[in-house]
């Protein structure tokens, strides 16, 4: 069953179509796709469920449902339809001036050598059914859609096909060497687009989920950064204390060799008074000194 997730994935079907009305000087053709049929994906599309009414707004014709590149057509006149439920397009190719490879397709499709189209549309999901039971063997029925796009197509989903249908045109100089080559360039980035395409949409939710997962993550290291520098300030701040008091029994030690050499009987008594004394205790030990000196 489908979710909110699907509801904005757009789904791609060929279509089995014949192509009438081709008029060389306006360069148009009328495209007539097939009445309902079950597809290879045991799915229908009712043709009076198509709603045409956006594309028909911007009429665009791909190649290969190549989003990325320009489009090779659009639809004229009337654009698209329904008549004794077949879907309709009329399409105008772009001149050769105008789009080189556009040339190369209308070509392709006026000599025969390609015959493939294929739509892309976004179904109501609400309007699904899944029929227990058909008997055309359906499993999955869409009755209504939003077209999104109509793209030319080589034989559907057969690129070996297309190339070889490409190179009989060129054999038939339908297409020049200079098309042919452009065409192969084409056809070499089909395999890239597919590939896109077939790309699993991304679950909002656990890509929302991972997010925060991360975010909490991030927070409990942050918080264990900061203690950890508050150990390493600790730590700074009791190394600096060490210095300090090994600088004053460095200090001492010198104090007392000083006190013994010019009082050795009353050195001892003299250096355990220095550690009693203030701030001040060192520029008062070294009076005393100065005094005793002078005394002698």
């Amino acid at each position: 069953m489908p979710n909110d997730k699907d509801k904005n994935k757009m789904i791609l079907k060929d279509m089995s179509v014949t192509i009438k009305e081709i008029n060389d000087k306006d360069r148009t053709m009328v495209v007539v796709g097939s009445k309902e049929i079950v597809d290879r994906d045991k799915d229908i599309v009712k043709i009076d469920g198509v709603n045409l009414k956006n594309w028909k707004k911007n009429p665009v014709v791909l190649l290969n449902h190549d989003r990325m590149g320009f489009p090779v057509a659009k639809g004229v006149g009337k654009k698209a339809w329904v008549e004794s439920n077949k879907l309709m397009f009329k399409i105008q190719f772009a001149t050769e001036e105008e789009y080189p490879l556009a040339d190369i397709a209308w070509k392709l499709y006026k000599g025969g050598y390609m015959s493939g189209w294929s739509i892309g549309f976004l179904p109501n999901l609400e309007k699904i059914e899944y029929p227990e039971k058909h008997k055309k063997g359906a499993l999955r029925i869409f009755n209504e859609v939003e077209l999104i796009e109509l793209s030319g197509t080589g034989v559907p989903a057969n690129q070996e096909a297309l190339m070889a249908s490409v190179n009989k045109a060129w054999e038939d100089n339908v297409i020049d060497g200079e098309e042919l080559n452009k065409w192969i360039e084409l056809i070499e980035g089909l395999e890239t687009v597919e590939k896109a395409a077939e790309v699993e949409e991304v679950d909002i939710e656990a890509v929302e989920k991972a997010v925060e997962e991360a975010a909490d993550t991030i927070e409990d290291l942050t918080s264990k950064l900061e203690d950890s520098n508050n150990k390493i300030m600790e730590l700074e701040l009791l190394v600096k204390e060490q210095k300090i008091d090994e600088e004053i029994d460095e200090f001492d030690s010198y104090l007392t060799e000083i006190f013994e050499e010019f009082d050795p009987a009353g050195s001892a008594e003299t250096v355990a008074n220095a550690e009693q004394m203030d701030d001040n205790w060192i520029e008062e030990a070294l009076n005393i000194l100065e005094g005793d000196k002078n005394n002698e």
